[in-house]
């Protein structure tokens, strides 16, 4: 079946299973089965009935959003139903795949989570027989189930309780999905102000500046003894401020020589792995704000050149800190990305590595989403994934889908521009193209640095 037959089915079938719990309920007796599953059966049919108005609901406007024919004629909400009719046309099919996009993929799980729980509780039903036909079953409302003895259902308590609490967890799921999906489409109908475009201008004769200066430090730092030289580069916003604040603003672009000491006087740490060991080290809001401020300009500013030649993630990011003789507990708040001198690159003609093709571009959004989220969490994305059983977080994929739900669970935690930057992000990596062109960078100072400019007040 297609994932829009499954949706018929599903919104076809959770009526006939609430039936048959409920017939089950009240052939055992409301007491005996409040004492024998404390309760669950009421909360699973409660849930199934809940779970039933919003799959409905939210099929109903992602129809609308697609813009399918057959629901723009109706003149009132139809009913499940007609819904279900017009779930089973293959033109709606096409209609909400394009719609949907590169999202289809995550669609079609959370139809088949749902698929899977019918599925598992119907398995436990006993002594009842299916409809020849669930759907047109399902539509009139004389319609009752069969029952071939006294309904049955047979599931420990445990796994009971487990079912009610995943169906409690997955509820807005596919609401969430939905609600990206149409900010996705808002978002890239909406042109970006002037004040984008003159940012992203700004941000291209920084990364002028920032290509001669690797250039420059390449011709200067060559030498026979020491054939390893790196160059650390202080991450820094460099939004242009007013005209009276010009006078007293730093160099545009700061970069500072690493050298290797003996004494290990200056050591480089992730930009997580120390705030989760130690709790004196983790950022206020402030510190958080102004941090994910300076990466995702410096990303804009140094992608792609030289000094950003792969996707920033936490181990690129450093913090130097003072060794154990000199205060080991004391941070400089202050992000570097540090760059190996190459003297070959003194042969080309320029140190970029020229347009990004849509997987670089898209592999560079998501792991600056990622990135965002560890500095606004003071967590890992490995150790979130482990804290909330989402698996793995080695392949894109992976990482795509653990981020999209990291974020989708912390509605409630991170301050609106805080999650509109990283939405901004996803939402970049979700576009079936995606060129790294003036309209992209106009999209990103729009979306994902302004968010954040406005919340540090700048």
């Amino acid at each position: 079946m297609s994932g829009f037959e499954i949706a018929g089915v599903v919104l076809g079938a959770i009526p006939i299973v609430v039936e048959a719990l409920s017939a089950y309920r009240a052939g055992k007796g409301v007491l005996a089965s409040l004492r024998k599953s404390h309760g669950l059966v009421e909360d699973l049919i409660h849930r199934l009935e809940d779970q039933h108005w919003n799959f409905y609901l939210d099929i109903l406007e992602l129809l609308r959003n697609a813009e399918v024919p057959k629901i723009l004629a109706e003149e009132d909400d139809p009913p499940p139903e007609k819904c279900i009719e017009i779930l089973q046309a293959a033109q709606t099919g096409d209609e909400v795949k394009q719609y949907l996009g590169p999202l289809y993929d995550h669609f079609l799980e959370i139809l088949k989570f749902h698929e899977k729980y019918l599925k598992e509780i119907a398995s436990k039903l006993a002594h009842i027989t299916r409809p020849p036909n669930a759907i047109r079953a399902s539509k009139s409302p004389s319609a009752t189930l069969v029952f071939k003895g006294k309904a049955r259902f047979t599931i420990d308590r445990e796994s009971l309780g487990t079912l009610v609490k995943d169906l409690g967890t997955e509820r807005s799921s596919l609401e969430r999905l939905i609600r990206r999906v149409k900010t996705k489409r808002d978002w890239e109908a909406r042109e970006p102000a002037s004040s984008s475009t003159a940012l992203s201008m700004a941000f291209a004769r920084v990364r002028e500046s920032a290509i001669s200066l690797y250039r420059a430090a390449c011709q200067c730092w060559i030498c026979d003894e020491h054939p390893l030289h790196t160059l650390m580069m202080r991450l820094e916003h460099r939004i242009p401020e007013s005209k009276r604040h010009r006078a007293t603003t730093s160099a545009p672009v700061a970069f500072r020589l690493c050298l290797s000491m003996d004494s290990n006087e200056m050591q480089r740490i992730e930009v997580v792995s120390r705030c989760a060991e130690d709790a004196d080290a983790r950022m206020n809001p402030v510190e958080q704000t102004l941090l994910a401020l300076n990466v995702v300009s410096s990303m804009l500013q140094l992608r792609p050149t030289l000094w950003c030649s792969v996707p920033w993630n936490s181990s690129t990011i450093k913090f130097p800190v003072l060794g154990p003789t000199r205060g080991a507990n004391t941070a400089l708040r202050t992000p570097y990305v540090e760059q190996a001198i190459d003297p070959a690159v003194l042969g080309q003609q320029d140190s970029t590595f020229g347009d990004l093709t849509t997987e670089a571009a898209r592999s560079t959004m998501l792991e600056l989403a990622i990135l965002l989220l560890e500095i606004l969490h003071n967590r890992s994305i490995a150790a979130w994934a482990a804290g909330n059983d989402e698996g793995d977080t080695k392949t894109t994929l992976e990482r795509m889908t653990v981020a999209s739900h990291w974020l989708d669970m912390s509605t409630s935690k991170l301050l609106p521009p805080h999650f509109r930057a990283v939405e901004g992000c996803l939402l970049l990596c979700a576009q079936s193209r995606l060129l790294w062109d003036e309209r992209f960078q106009r999209l990103y100072c729009e979306n994902i640095i302004k968010p954040l400019q406005e919340l540090a007040d700048l």
